[in-house]
């Protein structure tokens, strides 16, 4: 065992930086759970102050140091915090915590996504709730330092989803994100997975349906020759197709 504590059913995060491992997962009691990052060589951090929450962790890799980014879903407000991971060889440490955005009460399944770029830049993507009548994706762009970030843009959805999953992954020279929606306004309809291509100013453009199912659990892309293999689950069975490259 890497750490002990850990919140049974979560999704993790990895990287490696300055030739340590990182795993970002979650702990603590299930009342109070807490963002924690653990270090190859080392202890355990807590990376949620004291007063604070977390439901969903994800490490975004940089050119200097790594950015830990953590979503505080709540009943009420739900903030996104990101916070600098400063690595040596010999120690870890964290800098201030640093609120981005809040946004509404989220679900229990909603989960913060990342998708970094080689200049330091990245993008987070969160399915959740703009505001008490509308749900969607917000993506947030973020610049290498810290302070340099955007208001979200969003791409909305017909209705809400729990779980509402999503994947933003780098395939074919081009940055792509994988979502599933529902496809139209009706209570329980039929959701689709989507695949949309990024641009550079976070417009998700070129958009395609790959499947259809009552309901979808999780998504996931991985880069193969040519294309790219896309696994989700949904109607109780794990699917997996080939996508191949534009063109």
């Amino acid at each position: 065992p890497l750490a002990s504590l850990a919140r049974s059913g979560t999704r993790v995060s990895a990287l490696v930086a300055s030739g340590r491992d990182l795993v970002a997962y979650l702990g603590g009691d299930d009342d109070n759970p807490k963002a924690f990052l653990w270090a190859e060589g080392g202890a355990p951090l807590c990376a949620s102050e004291d007063a604070t929450s977390a439901s969903s962790v994800e490490l975004l890799a940089g050119p200097t140091h790594p950015r830990l980014a953590i979503l505080e879903g709540r009943l009420g407000m739900s903030p996104v915090h990101l916070r600098t991971v400063r690595v040596t060889k010999h120690h870890v440490n964290l800098a201030a915590d640093e609120i981005i955005w809040i946004g509404p009460g989220s679900e229990p399944l909603t989960e913060l996504m990342a998708l970094g770029a080689p200049n330091g830049s990245a993008s987070l993507f969160l399915a959740t709730s703009r505001d008490p009548s509308h749900f969607g994706l917000a993506h947030f762009s973020l610049g290498p330092d810290s302070g340099q970030h955007a208001e979200p843009k969003w791409r909305m959805y017909e209705n809400g989803l729990d779980p509402a999953p999503v994947h933003p992954s780098r395939l074919c020279r081009g940055d792509f994100v994988f979502y599933v929606a529902p496809n139209h306004r009706a209570p329980r309809a039929p959701q689709e997975l989507r695949v949309a291509r990024r641009l550079g100013n976070g417009d998700l453009v070129e958009e395609e349906v790959l499947a259809r199912a009552k309901a979808f659990n999780d998504v996931s892309a991985t880069d193969a020759p040519g294309g790219a293999v896309v696994a989700w689950t949904a109607d109780r069975r794990t699917w997996a197709l080939f996508v191949g490259c534009p063109g």
